[in-house]
């Protein structure tokens, strides 16, 4: 019997290859692991198996194979990622599936035709090629990153698309033309053009920026949201940057894209551009999967700064280590690397002070009075300390506003106290909800190893005793667990477990439900106690007292058994 495409494909591709073109792994035995791509988190608990092709995160309990990372990691459908994957692997598919890929893949083609189009109109246009290389640009820099030119034509890539065998329809889906009273008309006129790339470096969008700028019109404009082009998942020149952000461990985020061109051209590769849109959520996962450290170099002037705010709350959240470039007022990356050069911007990216004191450096150079400035500092920086989760790091900083301001550190304790008090009690919500539910995760662990082992005979004992502990016969158990959720449990099990002794594993696992019993049995003798009290009846409430201190006891006696 021939193999499938899947399979195939899966056969050329290992997950270890798929997986690291999105997340730096690291080797941890028989294992990868990571930061897991999907959710927030500082401590890796994302892991792949080499062995069985499969990934599994224990934080968020997203688990699959190649396919189901690649359609996670970019929101695509299954027959999406199965052609990007089987070109990858040079796997021929069926003439079924090329033909319903077809209308996608044509729309993919028709953006590479508008790029090409739009490079042609540059060269042909001597003004436009001057003013690039008079911003800067050298000539392997413009063709690297294809940038192009539109006429000020209503039409004319209009009639150029159409004489390519493309539609109106199709032309208007990725967001070229526009549409008014008048009938349709191409988007981008009279601007020069740089092509928005996927993750895979395939045109999606562009940014146009007006040429003769009369004051008039906008000077940036974007392509529209499109079956192509979501502005909140595409960031200017990640494609190219991400081999970079990886080995440096920093992405260095600027907003615009000559700022991104200049700073790649002198060598700062781990550049990305946010291109005129604010920076999301979404953005910074794709970061994230790179890079644990996010300078960000915007613009040097009050709009420049109130972006780097907003954007670096989102960062803090998502528990990267933030640092922030202070440029001179005025002044943007592209400027400054033309006026002081690649080796300037190399040693300001280098030396980019922590958010905390760019900002101290920022309200001090403000002219404000002592007073203005504690207000200002309580106002923008104990916020942004508050997020901060590593405790050291908070008090080396709550020193030196401390000194900056003035103040007893006592008092910025309490200012910090009061931000944080919301998230403590979130903390402490998520605590306990997590311990209501530790016999569930205890006998999830269980049943994962006795699934994962289920040929070795030595550990029909334990699944007695599990069946006695539980009270629920270990078949049944089974039974409620869906193909699916097996599968997930037998991973956990066996890249938690792996090398261990099993045999001791599990029965600190059966003394930890038992102790776990007892604990739920000290809470029921409490209450018996506290009616014994109010009802003044002396026997049960000595009985009551007997009974719990012997379960203490019970209690205390287990412990030391496994800890």
């Amino acid at each position: 019997m021939s193999q499938s495409p899947v399979e195939q494909i899966k056969e050329k591709l290992s997950i270890v290859d798929v997986v690291s073109t999105y997340i730096k792994l690291e080797k941890a035995g028989l294992y990868m692991r990571a930061r897991c791509p999907f959710h927030n988190e500082k401590t890796p608990s994302f892991v792949v198996s080499p062995n069985r092709n499969t990934y599994h995160c224990f934080g968020c309990n997203r688990g699959g194979d190649i396919f189901s990372f690649v359609q996670e990691i970019e929101g695509e459908d299954f027959r999406t990622v199965l052609g990007k994957l089987a070109l990858r692997a040079g796997v021929v598919l069926t003439n079924d599936f090329v033909k319903e890929d077809a209308p996608k893949k044509r729309l993919y083609a028709l953006m590479e035709e508008a790029k090409k189009f739009f490079e042609v109109q540059l060269y042909q246009d001597t003004a436009v090629k001057e003013y690039l290389v008079g911003r800067g640009l050298v000539e392997g820099t413009i063709r690297n990153f294809h940038l192009g030119y539109i006429q000020n034509n209503k039409d004319v890539l209009f009639e150029y698309l159409k004489r390519k065998g493309y539609t109106k329809e199709e032309m208007e889906k990725v967001g070229l033309l526009g549409v008014n009273e008048r009938g349709t008309y191409d988007r981008f006129r009279g601007r020069i053009m740089f092509p928005l790339s996927d993750t895979e470096g395939k045109i999606v969008g562009f940014t146009g920026r007006i040429f003769k700028d009369t004051g008039d019109i906008a000077k940036y404009l974007n392509s529209p949201e499109t079956v192509l082009y979501s502005k909140s998942k595409v960031l200017y020149g990640y494609d190219k940057a991400k081999r970079s952000m990886m080995q440096e461990n920093v992405c260095v985020a600027v907003e615009g894209q000559l700022d991104l061109l200049l700073s790649h051209q002198v060598g700062v590769v781990n550049t990305v551009a946010v291109s005129g849109t604010a920076l999301t959520n979404d953005h910074l996962l794709l970061i994230k999967r790179f890079a644990e450290t996010i300078v960000f170099a915007f613009d040097g002037d009050s709009a420049g700064f109130k972006a780097g705010h907003r954007a670096t709350e989102l960062a803090l959240a998502l528990g990267f280590d933030v640092k922030l470039c202070l440029l001179p007022e005025g002044i943007d990356p592209a400027d400054y690397i033309v006026k002081y050069g690649g080796d300037a911007w190399k040693e300001q990216i280098k030396n980019a002070p922590h958010l905390i004191d760019f900002y101290l450096t920022t309200l001090q150079a403000g002219g404000k009075d002592i007073r203005e400035f504690r207000k200002e500092v309580s106002k923008v920086i104990i916020p942004l300390l508050a997020k901060i989760p590593n405790l050291i790091e908070q008090s080396h900083f709550l020193s030196r506003i401390a000194y900056e301001t003035q103040l007893p550190e006592t008092v910025l304790h309490q200012e910090l106290a009061k931000v944080a008090l919301v998230t403590k009690i979130d903390t402490q919500n998520k605590e306990e909800r997590i311990s209501q539910t530790k016999e569930d995760h205890i006998i999830r662990k269980l049943m994962g190893i006795f699934m994962w082992m289920k040929d070795d005979i030595t550990l029909l004992p334990y699944k007695e005793q599990f069946e006695t502990y539980t009270k629920v016969g270990y078949t049944l158990y089974e039974e409620t667990y869906g193909d699916a959720l097996k599968e997930q449990m037998i991973f956990e099990a066996e890249s938690t477990y792996s090398g261990a002794d099993i045999h001791t594993i599990i029965q600190e696992l059966l003394l930890l439900f038992i102790e776990e019993q007892k604990i739920k049995d000290l809470e029921q003798i409490k209450v018996a106690l506290h009616h014994a009290e109010l009802s003044q009846d002396e026997i049960q409430i000595k009985e009551a007292l007997e009974k719990y201190q012997k379960t203490k006891e019970e209690v205390e006696q287990l412990k030391t058994q496994y800890k």
